[in-house]
């Protein structure tokens, strides 16, 4: 997550791809993602593990939203 955190730190808007766009607008990166995957992704239609994975993904996208916040607030890591 540091690795991802500096990359999209580190760019300029205009160089970062939609998804690094996305993941840049905090509060609202891991809800979009869990909608993508359930729907985009077609994991609705997978019962319990698609909606299982989508979570997992909406997980991971907190805790990156985390080390973002981390990062523009405090500008360490451990």
């Amino acid at each position: 997550m540091i690795l991802e955190v500096e990359k999209i730190s580190s760019l300029p808007l205009s160089e970062l791809s939609i998804g690094d766009k996305i993941r840049k607008q905090i509060i609202f990166a891991p809800f979009i993602i869990f909608i993508y995957c359930l729907t985009i992704k077609g994991g609705i239609f997978d019962g319990w593990r698609g909606i299982y994975y989508a979570f997992q993904r909406m997980f991971a996208e907190i805790l990156l939203s985390l080390r973002l916040i981390e990062y523009r607030y405090f500008k360490e890591f451990d």
